[in-house]
């Protein structure tokens, strides 16, 4: 799962060899539209709906932390 959402970011960032720590604001220079490209491309990817309640940027700041927030949807 980290290597699908890995490309994903990549494909968004347009930068290789994303890191699990990597900050996507400050390090990956996401900004709100790469954030929104980024929630569309992974509930399509992987069949999820992200509630609004989940629509932090804490769950968005990093690879570690969407890897957890789809880790949760997954199970749901």
């Amino acid at each position: 799962m980290e290597e699908e959402i890995a490309s994903i970011i990549s494909q968004i960032s347009e930068k290789e060899n994303v890191q699990l720590d990597d900050n996507l604001i400050y390090i990956l220079g996401f900004d709100s539209k790469k954030v929104m490209q980024l929630i569309i491309k992974l509930e399509n990817h992987f069949d999820i709906s992200i509630k609004e309640d989940d629509l932090d940027i804490d769950n968005f700041t990093s690879l570690n932390s969407i890897v957890a927030l789809v880790k949760k949807y997954q199970t749901a």
